[in-house]
């Protein structure tokens, strides 16, 4: 924990440890976050998304402008998945994620499978690939009544519902307000 009380986050295995060290306190990373090794994670299912449908992620992540790389998430029956799986009111700003590779039934996105209740995605970035069956986002899966703003992916998304409106490569289904952002990537 830094000075502003703010708990620190130099690692994967410490971010992973948000589940566990309260979902609904404020955390800044404080450098760059290599997350390669999430490959084997698991069984190989790799990185378990941070919130879930019963205990969303309700805090705020600050990243300070950094970068975590090479996220691996193999869930293809879950719902809900990404670096958050189900972010309910919290904010996420300034952070990036690169050359991710993340796998999911329904409600999956690059940086968070669901947002809804006023959360609040800012100055965020997504690159890699994210595949899905249903509302599948290069940034966010599904996002409910919050906001995405001066974001940007280049993700490569593949999704599988005959559904219109639930792929896309910014959002896959969006209900909230978007602002100065934009998206490429090849979108299927």
């Amino acid at each position: 924990t830094n000075s502003s009380g703010w708990n620190e986050v130099t690692s994967v295995s410490q971010l992973q440890c948000i589940e566990d060290n309260g979902l609904g306190q404020n955390y800044v990373l404080t450098s760059d976050i290599d997350a390669s090794g999430t490959q084997s994670w698991n069984n190989n299912n790799g990185f378990a998304p941070i919130g879930g449908q019963n205990s969303p992620f309700t805090g705020t992540v600050d990243g300070n402008g950094y970068t975590i790389s090479n996220l691996h998430i193999d869930r293809k029956d879950t719902t809900g998945v990404g670096l958050f799986g189900f972010v309910k009111g919290g904010t996420i700003v300034d952070l990036g994620i690169e050359n991710v590779d993340i796998s999911g039934y329904s409600a999956v996105g690059g940086l968070v499978g669901l947002s809804k209740n006023d959360a609040t995605v800012s100055g965020a970035s997504a690159t890699g690939v994210v595949d899905g069956n249903n509302m599948v986002g290069g940034l966010v899966g599904q996002h409910k009544d919050g906001t995405i703003t001066l974001s940007f992916t280049d993700v490569d998304v593949t999704g599988r519902s005959n559904v219109q409106g639930t792929v896309g490569g910014l959002a896959g289904q969006n209900w909230g307000t978007v602002t100065k952002s934009k998206s490429s990537g090849d979108v299927s």
